[in-house]
């Protein structure tokens, strides 16, 4: 299956779902889309120890994006955070 091919298969699901719940998927098929574009130009980045001497948090290497240490994959640029 292709990129495109699963983009439209999530967009058809989309009109199949009752409204309200449209919205959520929207995000959801641009999650997904990002996704896809991180695997097309696959990144490999780290957590940083970012901030000041008050307050510290972990920095994606490649977007400076925040995240958690113990996530594998950015959720801002989608680059891969496993060893």
């Amino acid at each position: 299956m292709t990129n495109e091919h699963a983009t439209l298969l999530i967009t058809a699901y989309k009109y199949n779902l009752v409204k309200s719940c449209s919205n959520q998927l929207d995000g959801d098929i641009e999650a997904f889309n990002m996704a896809l574009e991180a695997l097309d130009h696959y990144r490999k980045g780290k957590w940083q120890v970012a901030g000041d001497s008050v307050t510290h948090y972990y920095a994606c290497s490649v977007c400076g994006g925040p995240g958690d240490m113990q996530d594998n994959f950015c959720r801002h640029c989608g680059a891969d955070m496993r060893a």
